[in-house]
């Protein structure tokens, strides 16, 4: 497996530019540990906050189950629930917001542990 958890949240950021264009940078800055500025809008930064944790928990989830089942995949819908009942949601998050970045985050996961199967 050749993606970090940091490579996962940028395409995740990039998938989800329509809650945020600034996303992507934001996400940049998140990974970075950078804090916000003032003039920036407190959601982009906390939706950049959820998929940074989202994707990195995700991660650490699927290489854990295939440390232990190295033949075997662990199903979307299992890491999904596990990511929602552990991750920290930010304040100014909807619950619909919540559950699509948590699901791109799992999907972008999966599809970086299907290619280096």
């Amino acid at each position: 497996m050749s993606a970090s958890p940091d490579d996962i949240a940028r395409r995740a950021a990039q998938q989800l530019v329509d809650l945020d264009p600034n996303l992507p940078a934001h996400v940049e800055a998140q990974l970075r540990g950078e804090t916000p500025q003032r003039f920036e809008p407190v959601t982009a930064f906390a939706i950049a906050s959820l998929i940074v944790s989202a994707a990195k928990l995700a991660w650490d989830i699927y290489t854990t189950f295939r440390k232990k089942e190295p033949a075997a995949s662990p199903a979307p819908d299992a890491i999904t629930r596990h990511v929602r009942l552990e991750v920290e949601v930010p304040k100014g998050i909807s619950k619909a917001q919540q559950d699509r970045i948590i699901a791109v985050a799992v999907q972008e996961v999966m599809k970086e542990g299907n290619q280096s199967r």
